[in-house]
């Protein structure tokens, strides 16, 4: 029997103000049992190496854990590149605003987060494409725990209906909730989920109380966002032959829908059927800091 896990996690998910262009973020790998086990291994060994106990995170980003940082970074393209672990990144972005379905009852932001959290795991990683095994397939789903049980349940029971919806009823889909401070495998997707945020929201542009330059802070940030991104263009370019990359545009497929399966690396700017252009968000309308201004709906 073939056997796959997925571990994602979610991140930039708060509206707390000011509210950022690029939010609600998902990452996450996917691979064979073996390949994961073989990734955790490797991930441990750097840990274990600089004698690190705390947990690896983007908001823990510092001076003093660039090096490990780097490695874990290092080490992760590496298994992407060489050991068929797959990393797939969903996000959203305010300049396509919502609009309500008027005949839908009203939902909450974190309904809608969970609703998004299962558009992420149904399609981003493309599943139904898994070549078929005569003993059958299973996918583990390991994802970062929730205090919310109601939402918990219901993410659950739609995973787990999901190879019925792939037309494969070869698979069968399991899932269980971890905590992400006992797993460096979702740690290293918050690191990675991070630096989109980070990057895209141009954070390196702000400036407090008429600061002139960059903090200390702002500064290792940046360089370690960037560092990421040239990772992830990297994985682009060697496994696709891509010259050109975006952050912050959905992948194409190159007219092969195997591809959601078969690429090591896709990026999916999720766009909701039902919306709106607010041109207040993109970045021609943002201040020199790549703050909000005002909004400007397109007519």
């Amino acid at each position: 029997m073939a056997k796959y896990q997925i571990f994602a996690d979610e991140a930039w998910t708060h509206s707390t103000p000011p509210p950022n262009r690029y939010h609600c973020f998902f990452g996450g790998i996917l691979g064979s049992e073996s390949d994961v086990d073989r990734l955790q291994t490797e991930l441990t060994k750097i840990k274990m190496r600089h004698g690190i106990t705390q947990e690896v995170k983007w908001s823990n980003v510092s001076p003093e854990n660039v090096t490990y940082y780097r490695e874990l970074i290092d080490c992760f393209k590496y298994h992407i590149l060489n050991h068929d672990i797959k990393y797939r990144q969903m996000f959203r972005d305010r300049a396509y605003h919502p609009v309500p379905d008027p005949a839908q009852p009203p939902q909450t932001e974190l309904d809608i987060q969970f609703l998004i959290y299962y558009q992420y795991l149904k399609h981003s990683f493309g599943c139904q494409h898994l070549p078929a095994d005569p003993a059958g397939t299973t996918i583990l789903v390991r994802l970062d725990g929730h205090s919310s049980e109601r939402h918990k349940t219901s993410l659950t029971e739609f995973l787990e209906r999901l190879p019925e919806i792939w037309g494969r009823r070869d698979i069968t889909v399991n899932v269980t909730y971890e905590n992400s401070k006992n797993s460096i495998r979702l740690q290293v997707c918050d690191l990675f989920m991070g630096a989109a945020g980070y990057y895209g929201n141009k954070f390196h542009l702000r400036r407090q109380n008429n600061r002139r330059g960059m903090s200390n802070k702002q500064k290792i940030k940046y360089e370690m966002s960037s560092y990421i991104y040239n990772a992830i263009r990297e994985i682009d370019r060697v496994s696709r032959g891509s010259k050109a990359f975006n952050w912050f545009e959905s992948t194409g497929v190159s007219g092969d829908r195997k591809n959601y399966f078969d690429h090591c690396l896709r990026i999916w700017k999720f766009i909701p059927d039902r919306h709106v252009i607010n041109k207040g968000w993109q970045n021609d309308n943002l201040d020199k800091q790549g703050r909000f201004v005002r909004d400007n709906f397109e007519v």
